[in-house]
């Protein structure tokens, strides 16, 4: 569950040609630039899903790579490439939804594709072509990242990537006790993390309060 997100969503195309063909053409373009850009990926392993993430952007891009260093490994043969860009970018705007629907939250996916549209951060788009493996994260004003997506980085485009997989991430805090574990879910300020500190204190083993 996307935290702050918007209950309005729009499930329709958000784009008025073929999706697949303009995030097809944006991800040559990410290529070209990491080309140009000499950028190498970082590889990390999510339960069952690889991830190479290439930082084609600024330096505010590198602290989500900071919050998941624990889960780097060795190059990986079959990682889901993703490229992480920052800032304006031409070569993408064909990703950017109608002007009037950009103050919505935008979803659409199906079997080929994963695409969400988010007014946070001053506008970021994650979109996954899962046919070919390859993804991007679009923050059109890096500048303006906030708190929660440098706590739980990337976590559209791993839910976006792990359609085939038996793991999916989730906004919520967990504890547990003996052989059992629960996860509390809820929107951003539903009080998940006061009700996993009170289980904290009466002696359930604290997992996490965010994703």
């Amino acid at each position: 569950m996307a935290a702050r997100q918007s209950e309005r969503r729009e499930l329709t195309p958000p784009l008025n040609l073929d999706l697949r063909d303009v995030l097809r053409a944006a991800l040559g373009a990410t290529d070209a630039l990491a080309t140009e850009q000499r950028a190498r990926p970082s590889f990390f392993r999510f339960g069952e899903l690889a991830l190479a993430v290439r930082i084609l952007g600024p330096e505010p891009l590198r602290r989500l790579l900071a919050m998941i260093a624990a889960r780097a490994v060795d190059p990986l043969q079959g990682a889901v490439l993703l490229d992480v860009i920052g800032g304006p970018a031409k070569s993408l705007e064909g990703l950017l939804p109608m002007p009037d629907m950009r103050g919505r939250t935008v979803l659409r996916a199906n079997e080929d594709l994963y695409y969400l549209w988010l007014d946070e951060a001053g506008g970021y788009v994650t979109a996954i072509d899962r046919c070919a493996r390859h993804g991007l994260v679009w923050f059109t004003n890096p500048d303006r990242i906030a708190s929660w997506h440098v706590a739980r980085p990337l976590m559209h485009a791993i839910k976006g990537a792990s359609l085939r997989t038996s793991w999916t991430p989730i906004h919520a805090a967990s504890v547990a006790r003996e052989a059992g574990a629960i996860l509390i879910v809820g929107q951003s300020g539903a009080g998940k993390t006061s009700i996993a500190m009170t289980c904290a204190s009466q002696g359930w083993d604290y997992l996490g309060d965010d994703a």
